[in-house]
């Protein structure tokens, strides 16, 4: 009677302990979803004060895992005599914590965090080939964004950069590093940085606005020219253009070309042979019966 109620005492604190134990370690391990953000920002921040041109890294969670086992055995043996029972207890715990890491490979979002460190390390992003304020505002889907002066645009000037002697003792937790580069943030630069990061987390898994489209169609005559009665028409053109776009700009062989991802070589002559090519080649898409 002894030993079942041992048993019984045993089997109920192994199940209690476990359910503290694994709802503690979950916690902990989504508390250490900030610290992954964080540290990543922090050392692509080293890298972009030593070499504004590099290029970033970030990866997001995408499933996580956390698990708890306890198991346990009790032996007995019959009494001896009625004041003495042999109990042996023996238990073990395994405990697993575990992300599924997603690396960021879209070269257009790893484009817009590059333009979001470079910003942040006071280096000018817009170099002709890539338009970093163009694409911020196209991702916030505000042409008349001000990418300098907004109070969400990202600031310069919040963190400090040195050698491992010059860190604050106060930031040793914030504090990324790239080579010999050191980067820590002051208690004065911690709502900035926040800002970058939730900046680079938005980067990372989401998309941009879609831009409005609409559907059109052309009528065209057989010299290439548009026109409105349908029967008379040689060829059609069918095309999904952006909503602000005049859809007459589809025959002009220039803005055409690329709407319909046809061979490109720029035509300088309006009546050359390459305009002819391009009349033909119109001409062949949809042909009216």
């Amino acid at each position: 009677m002894r030993l079942l109620s041992a048993v019984t005492v045993m089997a109920v604190m192994l199940t209690g302990c476990t359910h503290t134990q694994l709802r503690h370690n979950t916690a902990k391990q989504s508390e250490s979803l900030t610290d992954l953000f964080e540290k990543q920002v922090l050392d692509n921040l080293a890298r972009f004060a030593c070499d504004p041109h590099a290029l970033p890294h970030f990866a997001f969670p995408g499933e996580g895992t956390s698990n708890v086992t306890d198991e346990g055995t009790i032996t007995g043996e019959a009494p001896l005599n009625p004041f003495f029972t042999k109990i042996g207890l023996e238990g073990t715990r395994h405990m697993e914590e575990s992300w599924g890491l997603v690396p960021v490979t879209d070269p257009e979002k790893l484009k817009r965090m590059r333009c979001a460190y470079q910003r942040a390390v006071g280096h000018s992003s817009d170099d002709g080939c890539v338009k970093c304020c163009e694409m911020e505002q196209e991702w916030r889907s505000d042409d008349k964004y001000d990418c300098d002066n907004d109070a969400c645009s990202i600031k310069t000037g919040w963190y400090r950069v040195g050698r491992l002697k010059d860190v604050s003792k106060d930031c040793s937790n914030m504090v990324g590093k790239y080579c010999e580069t050191y980067v820590w943030i002051p208690c004065e630069g911690r709502d900035e940085f926040a800002k970058l990061v939730l900046t680079i987390l938005d980067y990372a898994v989401n998309e941009p606005p879609a831009k409005p489209m609409k559907e059109v169609v052309l009528y065209l005559n057989a010299d290439g020219t548009g026109t409105a009665e349908q029967s008379a028409a040689h060829g059609t053109i069918k095309a999904v253009i952006a909503i602000d776009k005049n859809a007459m700009s589809l025959i002009n062989p220039e803005e055409m070309l690329p709407e319909l991802k046809l061979p490109t070589k720029r035509k300088t002559d309006q009546t050359g042979p390459g305009v002819l090519r391009y009349e033909q080649r119109l001409r062949s898409l949809t042909p009216n019966q």
